[in-house]
């Protein structure tokens, strides 16, 4: 289907009739008419707007004229610029739809090359509307993609077992319904990633340093060799030893009797007796303490526990209540514009009874003042309007409650997750204490276990001394005095280097049961880290596959036409709010050296050649009969990229993959456009000033 003429009466005041020949080029001086040409395109298929702040029509003033448009065989398109409603207006409407489609508009290249960022954006979502494919995002398909990635398992953990995996946080925090948005969903995914990732971080440096200094310390410290049982049988044996040297020097003590000195004896063994007995009391009652200290971590552990499943609970609970008060936030939001929309129609219709009742006048055929019954309209309207208006004041108040319902649930969601972290770190505190706890008992057991072996020992040499016959009184050497006393102190010695070698293996063995701790917590935290940083990586995938349905056919066809015209831009789209061109040029539509450079940092130029290329994936997508390239203003364009994008429109017409190329071109006669027309084979339309009639042929 293609475009062949346009005829216009009193459009902007001017009268004018235009034969099209597929890829036409209208071309003169400012004031010549040559954005009206086009604006009677769209004036034809949209009507006018009676309005500035009217959408989806342009705005000239009051609008005025006629506009038909031919298409070739099929029928034409005529429409009263005058008229905003009625049969006519609705039929010229639906003709116009089934010709082509509501996305119809025509680019002013000038202001797309200069607009604003967010201007531009609005372009660039109508853009996305004819092509995008996001919507086939749904919550399904992105769950079983992160599936598929390996981040998350569709598996439903236990009730009480709270998420363990990066991906089953996030999606607590962000959960996917049936209406989610995909791209926005994914990006606030990805910012909870990247706190999260901050948070994974710093728990994994802070365990590998406190991993690194116990592994210093391990490494600076003396390896003490042998076991803690072979450290209690030395002690045992050297202690035994001490005890046959005593009883020898006592033996050997000069100036006593044999019968003084057994009774010496006798009164060291009850003594020994009595002091292991006294020891063994003592860590009896140590190793009742370490029981009840343990006893009192095992409770606290089980405090922290419980606190951290309720602290988790009420973060859930914290979600829901947000769930909810953002549902009645919507609810209510819903309400207060139905309310304004419904005082707006009240309005707009009194307004239109007024209008009536100040043209209106009394009837010709009966004389009445008011055949209409306009004045009873009125006050129906007028009380209609005050109600509504009572309304919309009535719904603006829940609606701002909700809003600082969803706040205040916000916040108490803040703290919530404040809570649980605390309760987390509450709960590792509390383990740490029990093993610390369970330590102390083991060792509190070991000493009653060595203690009561010496009572044990020094009972059964009491018992054997008992048991022996006092000897006569006589006197013994006292020449072996001197070698006894160095045989004891020899094995005083040994005993004390014995102790302090046993208590150099406890601090050891704790030492190590303490470093192993701080590997796991090395180990789980890395991990934790490298899930975080792999969900990271996947989100970012499935970003770029979400941006690549919603935006691959666009580029598509717009690098198509710039690389048929020659150019050495390429479209690059990321979201609405980063996208431009790479530069470059290579062979194969490859791009060798390429940079990427963001629309802001464009060329006025490259800004506007840009605009074409888009403009063109713009009419390529729309889905509807006749499909047509609308530009104005293209003398935004440069000499070095101007011949090569009109011969690439040349030739889409002619291999009829769209119907219409109509671009408007701000030049004098003498500029050099004939030779471009004749190289590039565009159609030139050359107009003077405008006049009130004026027929324009190519």
């Amino acid at each position: 289907m293609r475009l062949t003429a346009i005829r216009a009466s009193g459009l902007k005041g001017q009268d004018f009739a235009v034969s099209l020949h597929g890829a036409d080029l209208f071309v003169g001086p400012n004031g010549s008419g040559k954005s009206s040409r086009l604006l009677a395109v769209l004036a034809g298929l949209r009507g006018l707007a009676t309005v500035p702040t009217d959408p989806a029509r342009e705005y000239i003033g009051t609008p005025a004229g006629n506009v038909e448009l031919d298409f070739g065989d099929d029928d034409g398109l005529v429409r009263d610029l005058s008229l905003t409603k009625g049969k006519a207006v609705a039929a010229a409407d639906a003709l116009a739809e089934a010709l082509a489609g509501p996305h119809i508009v025509r680019w002013d290249l000038q202001d797309f090359a200069t607009a604003t960022d967010s201007a531009r954006a609005k372009l660039l979502e109508r853009v996305c509307s004819v092509s995008g494919s996001a919507g086939a995002w749904t919550a399904t398909r992105i769950e079983e993609w992160l599936a598929g990635a390996g981040v998350w398992s569709d598996v439903e953990a236990d009730a009480e077992d709270p998420p363990q995996l990066p991906a089953d946080k996030m999606l607590v925090a962000y959960p996917l319904g049936e209406n989610t948005d995909a791209g926005r969903w994914v990006t606030a995914a990805i910012e909870w990633t990247a706190k999260a990732f901050t948070d994974a971080n710093a728990a994994a440096k802070q365990a590998a340093q406190t991993a690194a200094g116990m592994a210093e310390e391990r490494a600076a410290a003396p390896r003490i060799a042998g076991s803690l049982d072979e450290a209690r049988s030395a002690i045992a044996r050297h202690e035994a030893d001490a005890s046959s040297a005593r009883s020898a020097l006592a033996a050997a003590s000069a100036g006593g009797t044999a019968r003084a000195d057994h009774e010496r004896e006798g009164q060291r063994l009850a003594q020994d007796v009595a002091d292991h007995e006294a020891d063994q009391e003592a860590q009896r009652r140590e190793r009742a303490d370490a029981e009840q200290a343990l006893a009192v971590a095992v409770q606290a552990e089980t405090a922290a526990t419980e606190r951290h499943k309720a602290a988790e609970a009420h973060h859930a609970a914290c979600l829901e209540t947000l769930a909810r008060a953002e549902s009645e936030e919507g609810h209510a939001e819903s309400a207060y514009a139905e309310a304004l929309r419904c005082v707006r129609a009240t309005r707009a219709a009194l307004e239109t009874v007024q209008r009536l009742m100040e043209h209106g006048g009394a009837c010709r055929n009966c004389g009445h003042d008011d055949p209409l019954l306009l004045t009873d309209r009125a006050r129906v309207l007028l009380e209609a309007a005050e109600d509504a208006e009572v309304d919309e004041q009535l719904a603006r108040a829940p609606a701002s409650l909700a809003s600082a319902g969803v706040a205040t649930t916000r916040r108490t969601l803040v703290e919530a997750s404040a809570a649980v972290s605390e309760a987390r770190h509450a709960q590792h505190r509390a383990v740490e204490q029990v093993s610390t706890a369970r330590a102390r008992l083991t060792r509190a057991e070991d000493d009653v276990i060595q203690v009561g072996a010496a009572v044990l020992r020094a009972t059964e040499a009491l018992t054997a001394w008992s048991e022996r016959p006092a000897p006569a009184a006589h006197t013994t050497d006292a020449s072996l005095a001197p070698l006894v006393e160095a045989q004891l102190a020899a094995a005083e010695e040994a005993l004390v280097a014995a102790k302090a070698h046993h208590e150099a293996l406890v601090r050891q063995q704790e030492r190590e049961a303490a470093m192993q701790r701080a590997i796991a917590l090395r180990e789980e935290t890395a991990e934790r880290l490298a899930a975080v940083r792999a969900l990271g990586a996947a989100l970012k995938r499935l970003q770029a596959e979400i941006a690549a349905d919603a935006y691959g056919p666009i580029t598509t066809e717009a690098n198509t036409l710039l690389s048929e015209a020659g150019s050495d831009l390429r479209v690059e789209l990321h979201d609405e709010a980063d996208w431009g061109a790479r530069k470059g040029r290579g062979d194969d539509d490859r791009l060798s050296s390429d940079i990427y450079v963001h629309f802001a940092a464009l060329s006025d130029a490259e800004r506007a050649t840009v605009g074409v290329a888009l403009c063109y994936a713009f009419a390529r997508l729309t889905k509807a009969p006749w499909r047509a390239l609308i530009l104005d203003r293209m003398e935004a364009i440069d000499d070095n990229h101007l011949p090569g994008l009109l011969a690439a429109l040349v030739a889409a017409v002619v291999e009829e993959r769209i119907d219409n190329f109509l671009g408007a071109f701000a030049a004098v006669e003498d500029s050099g456009l004939k030779e471009l027309a004749a190289e590039t084979g565009v159609s030139l339309h050359w107009l003077g000033r405008a006049k009130p009639l004026a027929l324009v042929s190519p």
